[in-house]
């Protein structure tokens, strides 16, 4: 009625935990009053029309990570993390995937429930697969005209011989990617695509030419360039949804051929260096010492005593150049961009030139300690 005035509508229903299905919920708290103030409440003919109130399951997100390798006998695993919770909760996760023979498993996971009632899991596993056959890596570049890169760059590991893609081209605002996808055939060495973006004029369309294309390891070059009679590579799908078979010039193959790089050959890299240096740094502080020698007791040191510190010097010289070659193997065999592994097939070459340092340096010391006896010999025979 005019003046009236609803001062309160509620409910006294409340719930705080999952109820699984709906609670009825009358307006039992209600008060109305006049134009003087008065509650009217009691006297009016009031229509209620019940409600109900539920509190549904909390949806949380778990995501577990994939991971590739090849077949070594040891299990291969992956994390994963958990989110979507309520604020100060929180309950202890565990990805508990784990593959170990040649195939494939989901990598599974483990919650700790104070109360799985109130959540819902919305799962994202990732794939756990162990390789029988080589690894290799698969790069696709996304770039404009320029060369500049306007989306992530994708990276993956793939069988030799398996299929991989389509994989598609992702959207840049402004821009048109010249092919829609990328799929092909994984050769005996590593794929490296690039899929050249046109930017759209004001009319929609698109602004130049571009391409797509690739070599099997190094920067990718358009597609449609006369390349290698060989099989191709890569097969580029058009946007019509025709397949274009781009050849992919095979390029100056590297001897990196893995889709790995190995944390032992780079600690064995720095440690070869490093005493291929020290060796030639104690080289020349020995030099040094024996011609502060002879400046005090008036030795001509040219003759024996300088034919021994050549052959030290050599011996220094060829630490170093031990090191420098386990340097640039490293750097010739070893993609840091890609995932890291323990070892490679390159471990035992460095683990030689390792080894063959270390002796160089070994054997140098020794044969400066028997100097330096027969020195002293010399010395008392003489005195």
């Amino acid at each position: 009625p005019a003046g009236y005035v609803l001062e309160k509508a509620a409910s006294t229903v409340s719930l705080k935990n999952v109820t699984g299905e709906p609670r009825e919920a009358k307006a039992d708290d209600v008060v109305i009053r006049n134009a003087e103030g008065e509650d009217v409440t009691e006297k009016l003919d009031i229509v209620y029309i019940d409600g109900s109130i539920e509190i549904l399951p909390r949806t949380l997100t778990v995501r577990t990570e994939g991971a590739t390798k090849v077949y070594d006998g040891k299990p291969l695993t992956a994390g994963g993390e958990i989110s979507g919770f309520a604020e100060g909760e929180q309950a202890p996760f565990k990805a508990t995937g784990s593959q170990t023979e040649v195939g494939f498993s989901q990598n599974t996971y483990a919650i700790d429930w104070n109360d799985k009632s109130a959540t819902e899991v919305e799962e994202e596993l990732g794939t756990l697969k162990i390789a029988a056959v080589p690894l290799h890596a698969l790069r696709i570049d996304y770039v404009d005209e320029n060369g500049k890169t306007v989306a992530s760059t994708h990276r993956e590991a793939v069988e030799e011989g398996a299929g991989y893609g389509p994989i598609a081209s992702p959207e840049v605002k402004g821009y048109k990617p010249e092919y829609s996808s990328v799929e092909g055939i994984m050769p005996a060495r590593d794929v490296s695509v690039k899929v050249v973006y046109i930017k759209k004029d004001d009319n929609g369309g698109n602004g130049g030419s571009g391409g797509s294309g690739g070599n099997g390891n190094g920067s990718g070059d358009r597609a449609g360039k006369a390349g290698s009679s060989a099989a191709p590579a890569g097969i580029i799908v058009a946007d019509g949804g025709d397949p274009t078979i781009a050849t992919l010039d095979d390029g100056t193959v590297p001897l990196a051929q893995t889709a790995y790089w190995a944390l032992i050959n780079l600690i064995l890299a720095i440690l070869t260096i490093l005493i291929a240096v020290i060796s030639l740094f104690l080289y020349f502080k020995r030099k040094d010492e024996d011609e502060e020698d002879g400046g005090r007791d008036g030795r001509d040191r040219s003759g024996e005593d300088g034919s021994k510190q050549k052959k030290h010097g050599l011996m220094r010289i060829l630490a170093l150049i031990v090191g420098v070659i386990a340097l640039i193997v490293f750097v010739l065999t070893e993609d840091m961009t890609l995932p890291m592994q323990m070892t490679d097939k390159w471990t035992l070459l460095m683990v030689i030139l390792f080894a063959l340092d270390l002796v160089l340096f070994l054997s140098a010391k020794k044969r400066e300690k028997d100097d330096e006896s027969e020195d002293k010999q010399a010395g008392t025979t003489t005195a």
